[in-house]
């Protein structure tokens, strides 16, 4: 066996690891930051704010939700059939008005289905992105990316249109765009937006993944041992030792701007390709990644199904316009935004308060008791909804549960995942990938009967089943952080998981 491609279960520490030094409390860098000036550890912090700024607006994608909040619109285009309006009693006659939800209810496949895609292609794009690096998947998929947009701008058909429809954003700046123009200008200036990142990805997006394999190795051929004759002798020993160790290290050059551009920079692992493949869905038998994706799925699902709902409820009980329901969609942006600092400040807060009792330990579970206030928060949110439009409360009850669901979901999501991929760091590629890619098809099943599940409980009933979902996924929790860490070093020895097994190039991380 080539000694590169040597699996690692000597080494595996599935997650804890020691962040503070037992004697002086110091924070120890997990991993350490190399000599190398290319080192994303290393990189000046304007320089570091400057790449996840454009990494936000890649990830910012523009039509993951598409003209959703428009959907009575491409009901009326793709269909020709009339809204039911008081004005026009030929549309209030049961035929009409069933014939409309039935239009409505296979548009809003548009949009569940698109959800499906839009996470299972993680399952296609994420091994390149681990053998290969960023960069060249960056590029790849933002250039697909404009081309399929400029295709959907000019569908024709409701098959075109469904091979492009997006199905959880844009929808404030849709709804916008949608006072003075029909929804075909989302596309066109979707255009426009994603011609602009897609080479802002080109000139400005450097690889951001790391070979630390090398820095650790040499590292580790040298042993200093201190001296038992004195602590005088002994120091100077290692500090000789040490010194000529670093002088003896070449020290790299930094890159030219050009060559931090280049579209290709090696393979950063031995492991196949199609181990990297197949990992994902053995991964997905771990009982923590299993519980991530369901908390994930479940969350997407309610966002995708208020995004299908939104539209004709808001339309039929409070009598908004297409622009008015696009704007609504800003009670959710603010929840996620101020949840997005909330929960990353909270959750580390909550782990490192745990750290410092158990001796400078960091277990992954740690973050897990971080979920409690999300566990009130998004039930109550979905409650609020479903009761406040079921009932005609006023409009502002689902506007506010729509910013808590928007809250709770990114709270959700972003403690769960880097749960599990502080317990499986060398292969986080392969965690987010198995979560992303079969939270699509959770997501999918909660969300593709909504509205004739809708017009079998009523909105109150509906969102009341979904918010027991949510305790339920939550809850299950529970036992992870109480056995967490004892799964996790028994499911690893199962023998399926030698599909998991990866070699020591991945344990030293990115």
């Amino acid at each position: 066996m080539d000694p590169k491609q040597k699996p690692s279960r000597g080494l595996k520490t599935l997650g804890s690891v020691r962040l503070r030094d037992q004697d002086t409390g110091q924070v120890i860098l997990v991993p350490q930051p190399s000599n190398d000036p290319n080192d994303p550890l290393n990189w000046v912090y304007r320089y570091y704010l400057a790449v996840l700024t454009c990494s936000g607006i890649f990830m910012g994608n523009f039509l993951a939700g598409g003209p959703s909040v428009a959907l009575v619109e491409v009901v009326v285009e793709f269909f020709g059939t009339p809204v039911p309006s008081p004005d026009d009693p030929f549309t209030l006659t049961p035929e009409s008005v069933a014939a409309f939800n039935s239009a409505v209810s296979k548009t809003s496949y548009l949009f569940t289905v698109s959800a499906l895609a839009y996470g299972v292609s993680n399952l296609f794009w994420m091994p390149f992105t681990v053998k290969f690096g960023r960069r060249p998947v960056y590029i790849s998929s933002f250039i697909l990316f404009t081309a399929c947009t400029i295709w959907a701008s000019r569908a024709q058909s409701l098959y075109s249109a469904a091979l492009q429809l997006g199905a959880a954003g844009g929808s404030v700046l849709t709804g916008v765009i949608s006072i003075h123009n029909n929804w075909r200008m989302t596309y066109y200036v979707a255009v426009a937006m994603n011609g602009l990142i897609t080479l802002l990805v080109i000139f400005t997006m450097p690889e951001t993944a790391y070979d630390r394999a090398t820095v650790e190795i040499e590292s580790n051929t040298v042993e200093v041992e201190k001296s038992s004759e004195g602590v005088g002798a002994g120091s100077r020993e290692e500090i000789e030792t040490v010194a000529g160790l670093e002088e003896n290290i070449p020290v790299t050059r930094r890159k030219s701007y050009w060559e931090s551009m280049s579209i290709l920079n090696g393979i950063l692992t031995q492991e196949p390709l199609w181990k990297i493949f197949l990992r994902p869905v053995a991964m997905l038998l771990l009982p923590s990644v299993l519980w991530a994706t369901l908390v994930l799925g479940t969350c997407v699902g309610y966002i995708v199904v208020m995004s299908t709902v939104v539209p004709s409820a808001f339309q039929s009980v409070y009598g908004f316009n297409t622009w008015q329901t696009g704007v609504l969609w800003v009670s959710s942006l603010l929840g996620a935004l101020i949840s997005m600092p909330f929960a990353g400040v909270f959750s580390d807060f909550v782990a490192n308060k745990l750290t410092e009792r158990n001796a400078g330990i960091r277990e992954p579970e740690m973050r897990l008791p971080a979920l409690l206030p999300m566990a009130i928060i998004v039930p109550g949110s979905l409650i609020l909804f479903g009761f406040g439009v079921q009932h005609e409360l006023h409009w502002i009850a689902a506007a506010v549960g729509m910013a808590l669901l928007g809250f709770g979901v990114v709270g959700c999501g972003n403690i769960a995942v880097v749960y599990t991929i502080d317990a499986y760091r060398p292969v986080a590629g392969e965690v987010v990938v198995a979560e992303m890619g079969f939270k699509a098809v959770v997501a999918f099943l909660v969300s593709f009967y909504a509205n004739k599940w809708i017009e079998h409980s009523g909105y109150d009933g509906t969102f009341a089943t979904m918010a027991g979902m949510s305790v339920g996924t939550l809850a299950l929790g529970v036992p992870l952080y109480i056995w967490g860490k004892r799964i996790r070093q028994r499911t690893l020895g199962w023998s399926i998981m030698k599909l998991v097994d990866w070699c020591e190039d991945r344990e030293v991380g990115e």
